[in-house]
């Protein structure tokens, strides 16, 4: 619990607060050298770099600051100087005040430093090897020793003792604040030192970073530093006097290596392709791709549609023969099927009657049965799509067999080579996580005979396990690369992801046999690659495909052609300060060619112009951090998340966390065939234990950048990983990759300020910030990163956003909100993870709404954004399209405004993005993304949900219904078309 958080850094915080303990150790007697062998450095600081962080630094950030935030702080034993640190460096100052001297450089978060015996030296905690460790430093700068942090074993400090030993003094909540209580050993007796270490009452009191004090040397006072200074308080009269300083801060950062993207309207390369693989005869491919099925000849090279139908259509593949094709279907009202169809062409035929969720046909051998499974007709979870039953359906006359029930949709069926036995991974048969399940069997049709292939603890990233047809080879993807496993005769195979038998053999999905098994093909991107497994050496642990057939689709980009007026209207630009009373904006072929006051703008004859006389318009609205949860594998024919977000006015969104199927929703909103906001995607999070499990090297973090950029990925989303070297190795990844990085940590905020001197271009989710002042906020502000605070959702605040403004804007729905937003009561649309359902709405209860918590954290971006941090708006999709109105009215409340928050939701998105070229502002040349508002944001920011239009790409659609107006008019067919 302490690791999710704190994260890595505050963990080794806590645990390390013993240095402090130690230091007086060191101050009551001989200082004791606790670490010498050959890992110790001893080198010059400010002539070498002593780091070993993959990461150097390359530009230096300079800033004067007279406070500073969770200042540790230590007195020499002479109690003329004091040590702290500041923004993950440590200062010495005369116990008196004055001018600071840093003492410490690089790109190291170091903290907590104390003062060696003879004051020649000091101690302190640094990530400067990539873990946290323990240095020593002589105060002439000369000398920097790292220490092994195992040798130290003192328990964590609680409270201090003075040198004299007569008092006690710790830190303790009460009255929703802390304070510093001493006891008297003497009089037996406790008095409050300091009746509040913090500014006013504050919701974040029990995450506030508890800062490291120090006695004076004579015992008469202590030293702490609290609201920004540093105090020294003397015990008998409690006389509270600041110690003044002025730091001239030079904080090393590594560079800012920041990649920007166009936003085009050519016809684009499909690269999301699923299920590749060839006939028999070799002459044609078959795929999934914008959720449908295509054939391709191999010498003609053109895709051709498999067949018209009103629904999705997934995971095609080839009878052994070559004659037929199986794929699946799903429609949003009816649910899905299991057809066939020739591969030569002709109408599909329907093998299933009842509707279901269906996955993964499987031809037998002999082409007389079908293995699908099929669960409930529900489109499920990112993370989980559910169980179901797996089935036998006969390719002709009969009835389906049952094979086993509750088995993971997550699943890869194959037959044996008799077609008498189906090979899949069962239901779990032990909710034990330290006991192997069965990972894959072979059972009989008849069900007589039950036999365990491979056997590991339960792991849903091992997915798409098939064995080959000569039974030689096991192969299975995880990590989104394909792995080949050996099978020795009469043993049962070890599943795991660090099997050391595994061959690994690259990226890919999506497994498929050839010639009876003797050849291994797979899918990644839109390439379809294979390999002879004959010429693969037992001892070999990684090979490469040796063929690699690219599959070139060209797709039309969806936006709205011809030439549109918008007339009379209230335009705030964006473009600085910028606001045109009775203006016009014309849109040709979905940008914008001309802007400004009406008798400014040339309006041609014969084209449409939409009267807007006292309407507002706003660039569409850009969410940085939505989250969306789409379901894997098989897609909705439109989701229901992508129609609320556009509904209420999200023209671009970006997912921080979703899946690898991700991209190919990305592919079908930039087509058109589906509807709602442009959609950036990071694919599956870095995450470790979370779809990518390694990175032990910069070979492992280019392969995952790789992969993202196969897929037309842009953005790389980096999670909590271990150590500052990982975050590090992908960083440098991205950039090679030409993809920019943003991270979400632990919420400790030394750990964001470790990311942000890496050099990264983004941080999802504000810390727990506790108080900060000046210090902190200037680093960001030089940085150049992108924030994004996510309110809604910001620990520490005993109220989040969100239930605020559920309660008092939104609990009682319109019919807007009843038509996107879903019911608990209709599941055939969404499985309810994350996104909160209509009655979760209309349920809220009421808020405190004199003292919201959350304004403690909406101030700190405010203050944020006025010095100059690109803060940005992301709502974290716990209320889809609402959620970015109470995450812009959050920013507002916090104190910019309402022309810098109605920024924060646009032009910073945009920019965050690396896509400012094209949107976030309304100007001549860029995309036509626009609100068209019957009320003035400028006015009253909760006016941003009086919409009346949207427009994205040049096309108009109706804000309650989202009717297309122009350039055609369609009605919107809603859910099941």
């Amino acid at each position: 619990m302490l690791y999710r958080i704190y994260g890595p850094m505050g963990v080794c915080f806590c645990l390390l607060n013993c240095l402090f303990a130690f230091a007086q150790t060191i101050k009551n007697g001989a200082d004791v050298e606790l670490y010498n062998d050959k890992k110790a450095l001893s080198i010059n600081s400010f002539t070498k770099d002593y780091s070993q962080l993959p990461i150097k630094p390359e530009r230096t950030i300079k800033f004067t600051t007279n406070e500073g935030s969770y200042m540790n702080i230590d007195v020499s034993p002479n109690g003329k100087q004091l040590l702290f640190d500041l923004v993950g460096d440590i200062h010495l100052v005369s116990s008196k005040g004055g001018k600071t001297r840093q003492l410490t450089h690089g790109l190291g978060v170091k903290s907590k430093p104390v003062w060696s015996h003879d004051g020649k030296a000091f101690y302190y905690i640094s990530d400067d090897n990539g873990e946290l460790r323990m240095y020593k430093q002589s105060i002439s700068g000369e000398i920097i020793t790292m220490l092994s942090s195992s040798d130290i074993s003192i328990k964590e400090r609680t409270d201090l003792r003075s040198p004299n030993g007569r008092y006690f003094a710790y830190v303790r909540d009460t009255n929703n604040t802390k304070v510093l209580i001493l006891y008297d050993s003497v009089k037996d007796c406790k008095k409050i030192l300091i009746s509040s270490l913090l500014s006013k009452p504050y919701s974040y009191t029990k995450y506030t970073i508890l800062s490291q004090f120090a006695f004076s040397p004579d015992s008469k006072s202590i030293y702490i530093g609290y609201g920004g200074k540093i105090h020294q308080v003397f015990i008998q009269d409690g006389k509270n006097h600041i110690i003044p300083f002025s730091a001239n801060v030079k904080s090393d950062l590594g560079a800012f290596v920041y990649n920007k993207f166009r936003i085009s309207y050519d016809s684009f390369e499909l690269k999301y392709m699923r299920s590749i693989n060839r006939r028999a005869d070799g002459k044609q491919l078959v795929f999934s791709g914008l959720g449908k099925v295509f054939v391709m000849d191999l010498l003609k090279g053109t895709p051709k549609l498999i067949a018209q139908q009103d629904a999705m259509q997934f995971q095609p593949i080839y009878s052994f023969d070559g004659q037929w094709i199986a794929y699946v279907t799903w429609n949003d009202k009816y649910g899905g099927q299991l057809w066939k169809v020739n591969s030569a062409g002709g109408p599909p035929e329907q093998l299933t009657k009842i509707p279901g969720h269906y996955q993964r046909p499987a031809w037998s051998p002999d082409g007389k049965w079908i293995a699908i499974l099929r669960g409930k007709p529900t489109l499920n979870d990112r993370d989980e799509p559910g169980t179901g039953t797996l089935e036998l359906i006969p390719t002709s006359d009969g009835e389906p067999i049952v094979i086993e029930d509750s088995v993971p949709l997550w699943n890869c069926i194959s037959f044996s080579s008799d077609s008498k036995k189906v090979i899949f991974q069962p239901k779990f048969r032990t909710k034990d996580d330290h006991k192997n399940c069965d990972m894959l069997v072979a059972k009989s049709i008849d069900g007589s005979l039950l036999e365990v292939i491979a056997e590991g603890l339960e792991d849903r990233y091992i997915q798409q396990r098939t064995l080959s047809s000569d039974g030689k080879y096991l192969v299975y993807s995880a990590r989104e690369d394909i792995y080949l496993l050996p099978i020795e005769a009469g043993k049962v195979l070890q599943l795991s992801t660090n099997n050391p038998q595994a061959i690994k053999i690259g990226p890919g999905v999506d497994p498929v046999w050839e010639s009876n098994g003797r050849k291994l093909c797979w899918t990644y991107s839109n390439h379809f690659y294979s390999i002879d497994c004959e010429q693969i050496k037992k001892d070999e642990k990684s090979i490469k495909a040796t063929e690699d057939i690219k599959l070139s689709f060209e797709v039309p980009s969806n936006y709205g052609k011809g030439v549109v007026a918008i007339k009379g209207a209230r335009i705030i630009t964006l473009k600085g300060k910028e606001v045109i009373e009775d203006g016009t904006i014309l849109v040709k072929n979905g940008r914008i060619i001309n802007i400004g006051k009406v008798d400014e703008v040339f309006i041609p004859e014969g084209i449409t112009i939409l009267d807007a006389k006292g309407k507002t318009i706003m660039p569409g609205i850009i969410d940085l951090h939505l989250h969306m949860r789409l379901s894997p594998d098989i897609f909705p024919q439109q989701s229901w998340m992508f129609l609320a977000n556009l509904a209420y006015g999200v023209t671009t969104a970006r997912d921080p966390s979703l899946n690898f199927d991700s991209f190919g929703y990305t592919e079908l909103l930039h087509s058109g065939k589906m509807l709602g906001p442009r959609l950036y995607s990071v694919g599956r999070a870095a995450r470790i234990g979370d779809g990518l499990i390694k990175l032990d090297n910069l070979e492992d973090a280019r392969a995952f950048a790789k992969k993202r950029s196969a897929l037309g990925g842009t953005v790389v989303k980096q999670y909590m990983l271990h150590d500052r070297r990982q975050k590090q190795l992908l960083l440098i990844a991205c950039r090679e990759a030409g993809l920019n990085m943003t991270n979400e940590g632990p919420l400790d905020p030394l750990d964001q300020i470790a990311m942000i001197k890496d050099g990264s271009t983004g941080i999802e989710h504000n810390p727990v910030w506790g108080e900060v002042y000046n210090d902190v906020l200037q680093l960001i502000a030089h940085s150049g990163v992108f924030f994004t605070p996510t309110i809604q959702v910001t620990l520490g605040p005993e109220e989040p956003a969100k239930e605020y403004f559920k309660y008092k804007f939104w609990r009682v729905p319109d019919d807007k909100m009843k038509q996107f937003i879903k019911s608990d009561s209709d599941r055939l649309f969404w499985s309810g993870s994350g996104a909160e359902s209509l009655e979760n709405i209309q349920n809220t209860v009421a808020k405190d709404t004199i003292g919201m918590t959350f304004l403690a954290p909406a101030r700190i971006n405010a203050r944020m954004t006025k010095i100059g941090v690109k803060v940005g708006l992301g709502s974290h999709g716990n209320d889809q399209g609402i959620g970015a109105h109470n995450e812009l009215w959050a920013l507002q409340m916090g104190g910019l405004t309402n022309l810098e928050a109605l920024r924060a939701a646009t032009l910073t998105g945009a920019e965050a993005l690396g896509i400012q070229e094209d949107v976030g502002s309304l100007e001549v040349s860029k995309i036509a993304d626009l609100i068209i508002l019957n009320k003035n944001p400028l006015d009253d920011i909760h006016n941003s949900r009086e919409i009346q239009y949207i427009m994205k790409d040049g096309i108009l659609y109706d804000g309650n219904t989202l009717n297309e107006v122009w350039p055609k008019k369609n009605k919107f067919l809603g859910f099941g078309r």
